[in-house]
Order: C-alpha cells, then sequence, then structure tokens
C-alpha cells in the first residue's frame, strides 16, 4: 500500500475514461503519540519512529510540517482530494 502521487492520480482518472478532475489541497494535522496508538507499529517500531520524528523537527525532512510543542510532536500529511463527474 502507498500513497499515490497527484499526477499518478490524475492518470488514474484518465484510464478511467474521466474527466480532468478539480484538486482540492490541504494538510491534515496531527501528534505523533496518537497516530502511535492507532498504528500498532511492530515491536520497537514506536521507539524508532520517535526519533525519526524528533529528528525531522529540526529541519522537517519528512516534509511533514514536524513541530514540538507543549512536549509533543505535531505533524501534518498533505493530502489532496481529486474530483470530476463521469461524462454521460
Amino acid at each position: 500500500m502507498r500513497a499515490l502521487p497527484v499526477d499518478e492520480l490524475r492518470e488514474r482518472f484518465e484510464q478511467a475514461g474521466l474527466a480532468t478532475p478539480q484538486i482540492n489541497s490541504y494538510r491534515m494535522e496531527g501528534e505523533l503519540e496518537d497516530l502511535l496508538s492507532r498504528s500498532f507499529p511492530n515491536q520497537g517500531d514506536a521507539d524508532r519512529l520517535r526519533t525519526i520524528f524528533a529528528h525531522s523537527v529540526s529541519d522537517d525532512a519528512l516534509d511533514l510540517n514536524t513541530r514540538l510543542a507543549d512536549g509533543k510532536i505535531y505533524y501534518s500529511f498533505p493530502v489532496a482530494v481529486l474530483v470530476t463527474r463521469k461524462a454521460d
């Protein structure tokens, strides 16, 4: 499973015979510990992910707008919603 880039999503619309989609983008905000509590990481992976996110706070290496506030690590995932109508 993987997230698809917008260009690849557009191609999927074209392959399905759909019109060029309208693209709406935003960022979905979250807090790292909350994410980990819902993600069921393998044994030891949660600590590894905490370290990766913590290192990203200084340079945003993950491109997730990682930041520290009130002793917690926050992030935001880029999200794109593509919308079109099927031709008659």
